[in-house]
């Protein structure tokens, strides 16, 4: 019969792996709640903006407003769309971020020993 012969050792501690799986989860819906959240708020942005400007449109067709309420809402507009851009970056971002654990998420899963 031949002899056998011992690669490697694996001690796993399941208390640890388990430990440590539950904080991966943890930390994935919070990533998933954060992306939502700024999708949620990326589309309210997104309208409001829409609404504003479609306010200034009318108030320059029609002339019933002051100078004063125009340049009050060019502003607004313009921080909305500060805010839009900087929401669209981080929703980017987080959504790379989202794909790029569940890819080592998913990798590590379907690893067989």
């Amino acid at each position: 019969m031949a002899k056998k012969i011992v690669l490697a050792e694996l001690d796993i501690d399941i208390n640890k792996l388990i430990n440590s799986s539950t904080k991966t989860q943890k930390a994935l819906d919070q990533m998933r709640s954060e992306v939502n959240g700024l999708k949620k708020s990326l589309k309210e942005n997104q309208k409001a903006l829409e609404e504003d400007a479609k306010k200034l449109t009318h108030w320059a067709n029609t002339g019933k407003t002051s100078g004063k309420d125009v340049d009050a809402l060019k502003l607004k507009i313009a921080q909305n769309k500060r805010q839009i851009h900087e929401q669209s970056k981080a929703l980017v971002e987080n959504t790379t971020k989202l794909k790029i654990v569940r890819l080592n998420v998913n990798h590590y899963s379907n690893i067989s020993y």
